[in-house]
């Protein structure tokens, strides 16, 4: 198995900006966590089963990430993650 990083895309920055003032109100599905953020789904569930990613919350009978709580995770976790070369 490889390593995986997260990076910055132009999906995140723009979904970023977009949802800026309610992040902590907007549930993201793993799979559009992983696409957002260039990774796999299995990235995102090896880090919930380790218990050192953001906290996944059931919501309708599904877990969703809230984007706000990924965006902290993702700025205390990768460093450098937010600078954009």
């Amino acid at each position: 198995m490889f390593a995986e990083t997260p990076r910055l895309t132009t999906a995140l920055i723009a979904v970023s900006l977009h949802t800026y003032e309610n992040r902590y109100s907007i549930y993201v599905y793993p799979a559009t966590v992983a696409k957002l953020t260039g990774t796999s789904t299995a990235y995102w569930e090896a880090l919930h089963v380790k218990g050192t990613g953001p906290k996944l919350v059931p919501y309708k009978g599904y877990d969703w990430y809230i984007l706000g709580d990924v965006q902290d995770w993702l700025d205390a976790n990768i460093s450098g993650f937010w600078e954009v070369a």
